[in-house]
């Protein structure tokens, strides 16, 4: 879990697997749920470069895909299951 609370929030975005990253807002203002959630949705976009989608467009190769399809993917692959652990670094 990475929370923008954290000063190294960032760093740590930058370096997690594409493929492992979802957002959220864990905001307890219903009000503000949708608006927290887009604002890390683009600070995710910005760091990793990605666009955020304006619209939809079906059939794009994955190499065009922005921001919020990456991260439909990622929580499609999370829904299903069957995950593994990533093997800890050395240090």
């Amino acid at each position: 879990m990475i929370n923008s609370r954290s000063p190294n929030h960032r760093k740590l975005i930058k370096v997690v697997s594409d493929s492992r990253i979802l957002v959220e807002s864990d905001i307890h203002e219903i009000g503000q749920v949708s608006d927290r959630t887009l604002d890390m949705l683009r600070t995710v976009a910005e760091i990793k470069g990605w666009q955020v989608e304006s619209h939809w467009e079906e059939d794009l190769e994955e190499s065009q895909w922005g921001a919020v399809r990456r991260l439909e993917r990622n929580f499609e692959n999370f829904r299903q299951g069957g995950h593994f652990a990533l093997s800890k670094r050395k240090e």
